[in-house]
């Protein structure tokens, strides 16, 4: 699935630590991103920490559900889909890419498969495919394409626009109260 300057890129699992990395380096290759999160009581503060960091659009699964903001053109149709969650999260996420667009799944949090709908596979060209980082290194380890991609986040790093993901120490002792 090849992106280019000004596409939109849907992922769920938005606030994790991947998440927040997509975002920003969104934002570096001018790429707009629409961010799925689960509802929760501070759901506003995440949805502001989000947008601080770079995040175009955030909704909760359920607000992506209702939306026809694609059926109606507010947002174009996503060109990349990126899903860690798996069922019916990665189902809505799909059903946003336009004409030839890629759903890709590097994680599976609710234990529950991906499911694609058929018309999304004939009528729209969709691919749906998995990524597993460390396969893909082990495959890669000799491709100067690694390298000049590990040389460019890092020179994200070094000029703040890659940060690292907003986290918390939990002291092992208290990680029931998490």
């Amino acid at each position: 699935c090849h992106i280019q300057e000004g596409d939109i890129v849907i992922q769920n699992g938005a606030n994790s630590a991947v998440g927040q990395s997509v975002i920003e380096i969104a934002k570096v290759l001018k790429l707009k991103t629409v961010n799925i999160v689960r509802d929760r009581p501070n759901i506003k503060e995440l949805k502001d920490d989000l947008m601080s960091i770079g995040a175009d659009i955030v909704w909760t699964e359920e607000e992506l559900r209702k939306t026809s903001d694609f059926r109606d053109k507010k947002v174009d149709k996503a060109r990349l889909a990126l899903n860690c969650v798996g069922g019916q999260s990665s189902t809505e996420i799909l059903k946003t890419l336009g004409k030839g667009g890629c759903h890709v799944t590097y994680g599976g949090m609710s234990l529950k498969p991906v499911i694609s709908p058929t018309s999304a596979l004939i009528f729209k060209d969709i691919s749906v495919r998995g990524y597993w980082m460390s396969q893909w290194i082990e495959e890669n380890f000799d491709n100067p394409a690694r390298i000049e991609m590990y040389q460019k986040l890092a020179e994200m790093a070094a000029n703040g626009q890659l940060r690292p993901p907003t986290n918390s120490f939990v002291p092992l002792c208290d990680y029931k109260n998490v």
